[in-house]
Parts: C-alpha cells; structure tokens; sequence
C-alpha cells in the first residue's frame, strides 16, 4: 500500500510539472483520478534439475552395483562368493584311544617286597600312541590345544590300596607336563572310577620328541600299591583313557595332499534382464576372481568351468584364453610364510579382461548369468611345513566388473522436480494466473544424442 502511494504521488509530480509547462492557466486539480489500473507480466523460475550418471546410479541400482574410481570413472559391479572352506573342515584330530593293562603274579609281587602290611610296590610303563588325523595322510608336529575332553577309568582287582598317575611327557603347559592322579581307596579288588577332565586348554602337544619325530603321542603310567595286610595273591590294574573332541588354536606339520571343490554357483547380471531398455557393448569388461587365503601351505586354483549365458539370445559362451587358470596351468596361490606371516591372511587375484581372455565376447551376448566352479589342491608338492589356525580359511569371490566404456541404444532416463503452481494461482486480491510460458535451459555431457521430453504431472501421478 505504501508502494503504491508513493506511485501515486510520483505520478501527481511528473503531471504537474507537464501541465505547468504547457498549460499554465487551465489545470484542475480536483479532476485527477487517486486510482490507477495496471496490468504486469513477470517471469519467475519453477524448477531446476540436472541428471547425471549419479542420476542413473538412484534411479535404477537397487542393488547398489554401482562404483566409482579415484578419477570418477563409472563401473557397474556383481559378485558372488564360491566358497569359504574353513580349515576346521579339512584337518581334524580324530579322538585318541589309550589303554593299558598291569598284571603281577603273587611271585613278582613277593619278589617286589610286597610281603607285609605298610610295605609298598610301584610299576610303569610308557607307550607310544600314534595319533589319527584327517586327511589320514596328514601327520602334525605339534598341536596347541583349545579344548578337549580327557576322559580316565580305572579299575584294580588288588586285594590292596595305592594310586595311579597318568602322565602326558610332551604335552605341556607352561613348561609343566598334563597329569592325573587317581586313588585307589578301597582294598576289596572291585575298585572301579572314571573321572572326566576339561582342563586341556592352553596345551602344546608336542608330536617331535619320539623316533618318528611326529604324529606320535608317549604316555607314562606309573602305579603305586600300599600293602593293606591282605594277602598277597595276583591282581591287576586296567586303565582305559581317551582324548576326545579335540580343538585347536593352531597345528604345524604336513597337512597332506588334499583336492578341494569350490561348488559351483553363478553371478547374476540382472542389468540386462531388468533394469534398461535397449543394447550394450562394453569395451573392456573384467572377471576377477579374489582369493583370501590364511592356510600357511601352497595350494594351487583352477577353474573347472566358466561361461556366460542369456537365457533372452537362448546362446552361452566359455570364457577361456591365457588368463583363465586350468588344470594345465593353475594358479599358484599366495600364501602366509610360516616364519613372518604366521595367522595372516594374504590377498591374490586372477583377473580376466580383453587381453588375456574373450570375456568382451561373453559380454557380447547379454548374459544374465556368469557360471563358474573351481578346484583348489593343497599341498601340490610334499615336504613343505604348514600350518593353520582355528580360523584359518580360504575363499573366492568372482566379480563382474562392467567398466561404462562402450556404447548404448534405446537407453531412457527421467528425472522428476517438484513445484507448487498453488503459490501463483492468485495474488492477495483475488487475481488467477491465466497463463504462462516456460523455457528449459539444458546441458548435455553425455556423449550421445538425448531427445528431452517434459511432462506435467498432478500429485497422483495424473499427466497434464
């Protein structure tokens, strides 16, 4: 309002100053109108919008296949894992049976002094046990223990008390060996125990100290007899012990020459199913085939398949050349060194790309899936000193990277913007928009022809 009458005012001053000069005598004051009618047009900005290769990135990727390099160059990624193979399913220490049996006659027992009450005889023996393991031609050197159960049973027909000890030499623990002691605390020649023991972990079995050097447990059992004032006639000890449901931290030695299968499985390349319209070339696609490897042993990977297939052409394609690992010519997969890598896990890769293979090809085709299976050998020569640990594992991941390099056709985009016309319906008298012109100032930094279209929308999605 007050713009308005300072328009007025201006309008009273410029019109005064017209009449004075021109007509001085005849100016009626009262017969100047105070309204005045006007009837404006104006342009304003409704909307803004840019869409870029981000644009297409939230538009369609769903999935979140989308990435870009350290220079923004845009890639299009699928994986799929193979396989984890977790050493625990391939080395185990397969549970360990001991057994020992002491019978004297009443002469050896009167020829160890044992005559009379209060006197005593002791006995033992040490045995070698060769231990089990998966693979069977596996053989370890040393084992450090997570858990284990160690189970014992005792029985004596000695009209006699006394005890018996049970010793593992090369299983040690903070340079002390494992031990159990059990009493013979009833002289009836019926004495009869098990005890079970959980106490294992923390252990080094050390399997080096025997001849063979490995794979061999020794254990001492040492029994004491304490004369009862019974007579003296022949008896006997049986002593039963087991090592069961044994787990490990860590196990060197050979682990054997294993063939493991990565099952097969395949990568789904939904872009060419679902998520555009139109064709695809693309000028350097990759494979690559990531391989995570903890096992402390050489193992070497091939792939016994790899094809694409477009269910769409009803066509596949062998993805083969140089760069593809075969039985001829496998991988040699990096591994941890024993001596400075010890639990690590190390990194290697096979990548497949337009120069050592036909992958463009097999891309050519518009597969919608990538197939692939692998075989891993471990231990491929013998003589080699592994090792593993609880967690230790090895996996292959395939990915299918599709650099946007190459061309397209038919390829529709859109983008929405979002203006409320209701704010210019009307100003504060009353007065309707009737009507309007746009302009659409675009950029284009694609580099390819792009048709623009617009469209009016109401909020329910209603054209206009």
């Amino acid at each position: 309002m007050k713009n308005k009458k300072v328009l007025i005012a201006l309008f009273v001053l410029f019109s005064a100053v017209i009449y004075y000069g021109c007509k001085k005598d005849d100016f009626d004051f009262s017969k100047i109108s105070t309204t005045m009618g006007w009837n404006p047009n104006f342009a304003l900005p409704v909307g803004h919008g840019t869409l870029d290769m981000r644009d297409l990135v939230r538009d369609y990727d769903s999935l979140h296949l989308f990435n870009w390099d350290n220079t923004g160059f845009l890639y299009i990624m699928y994986y799929d894992s193979i396989r984890s193979i977790p050493a625990t399913s391939l080395f185990k220490i397969n549970d360990q049976n001991m057994n020992e049996s002491f019978v004297k006659s009443q002469a050896e027992m009167a020829a160890a002094g044992f005559t009379q009450a209060g006197t005593s005889a002791s006995f033992s023996e040490t045995n070698i046990y060769p231990l089990s393991f998966l693979p069977n031609d596996a053989s370890f050197d040393s084992i450090y223990i997570k858990e284990a159960t160690f189970s014992l049973n005792v029985s004596s027909t000695f009209l006699h008390t006394g005890k018996i000890t049970i010793t593992f030499p090369s299983l040690k623990k903070n340079g002390l060996p494992y031990s159990k002691e059990i009493n013979i605390n009833t002289a009836t020649g019926t004495f009869d125990e098990t005890l079970i023991f959980y106490d294992m972990f923390g252990y080094k079995m050390d399997l080096t100290t025997t001849p063979a050097h490995h794979g061999e447990l020794p254990v001492q059992i040492g029994v004491q007899l304490t004369h009862s004032g019974a007579s003296v006639t022949a008896g006997g000890i049986n002593v039963n012990a087991s090592l069961t449901n044994i787990k490990y931290t860590s196990v060197f030695g050979y682990f054997g020459n294993q063939v493991v299968l990565f099952e097969g499985d395949s990568v789904d390349l939904n872009m060419f199913s679902e998520a555009f319209d139109g064709g695809f070339y693309f000028e350097d696609p990759q494979v690559k085939i990531k391989l995570r490897n903890s096992f402390g042993m050489p193992i070497r990977f091939f792939l016994n398949s790899l094809s694409a297939l477009s269910t769409i052409n009803h066509t596949s394609t062998n993805i083969s050349g140089s760069g593809v690992p075969t039985v001829a010519n496998p991988k040699n997969v990096a591994y941890p060194n024993v001596y400075s890598q010890y639990g690590q896990t190390i990194k290697d890769s096979i990548v497949l790309n337009r120069n050592n293979s036909n992958i463009a090809q097999a891309i050519g085709i518009s597969p919608e899936y990538v197939f692939f299976q692998g075989t891993g050998v471990l231990n491929p020569v013998l003589n080699y000193t592994n090792f593993i640990t609880e967690n230790s594992a090895i996996s292959a991941e395939v990915e299918v990277q599709l650099p946007l390099w190459g061309w397209a056709d038919g390829l529709a985009l859109q983008d929405t913007e979002k203006f409320e016309f209701s704010k210019f319906y009307h100003d504060y008298h009353g007065h309707v928009l009737q009507r309007g012109l746009f302009r659409i100032y675009s950029e284009n930094g694609f580099p390819v022809d792009i048709a623009l279209q617009l469209y009016f929308a109401h909020h329910r999605s209603e054209e206009r």
